[in-house]
């Protein structure tokens, strides 16, 4: 679990047979997946989640976010 007030490194990936969750280099969640990720006119949320009724409001990360990145291939994991 991150600590608060500290930086933090987080990492999605996602291989084609399995999805990954990184948290500062250690592999915190793994489950097997598998088929190409769809491709959506949906908008990208990054520290926010999509609102699930008409009433909207959403649910916000309470912290910063900075130097997003997304990538369509897979890049080496440094340890």
């Amino acid at each position: 679990t991150p600590t608060i007030n500290e930086w933090h490194h987080i990492v999605g990936t996602y291989t084609g047979t399995k999805m990954q969750l990184w948290i500062d280099g250690v592999i915190v969640s793994e489950q097997a997946a598998s088929g190409k990720i769809s491709i959506t006119s949906d908008l990208l949320y990054i520290g926010a989640v999509k609102p699930f009724s008409t009433e909207g409001g959403y649910s916000r990360f309470n912290g910063l976010v900075d130097e997003t990145s997304i990538f369509n291939k897979q890049k080496e994991i440094l340890h």
